[in-house]
């Protein structure tokens, strides 16, 4: 049943981990759940601007190993300054949508 199968779905550990080789280091996050967009979208003012929405998406999802985040509110002067690259490319890669074969293959 379908209900069985989400229930399923959320219960396991969904955590990814990525690849930052410009400062060689690895992030890890969980996939971005209805209430974690909420927040992100509440605390960059209901998506005032991209530069908002990716740095809230880093400051509330990315972990280190042990699963403690990374970065708070006064680190966003510092990535602020971060390359665009970067950080558009962490907060995509945690806000993708994964495909069937990758959630079956999880």
């Amino acid at each position: 049943m379908f209900r069985d199968k989400v229930i399923e779905y959320v219960q396991k550990d969904r955590r990814r981990s990525m690849e930052i080789p410009e400062l060689e280091e690895t992030i890890y996050f969980t996939p971005t759940t209805v209430p974690e967009m909420e927040k992100i979208m509440i605390l960059c003012r209901g998506g005032a601007s991209a530069k908002d929405f990716h740095i809230h998406t880093i400051i509330e999802k990315v972990e280190d190993s042990e699963g403690r985040k990374v970065f708070t509110i006064e680190d966003i002067p510092y990535l602020e300054k971060m390359d665009w690259a970067i950080i558009t490319r962490i907060s995509n890669e945690i806000h993708r949508v994964m495909s069937l074969s990758e959630i079956k293959k999880n």
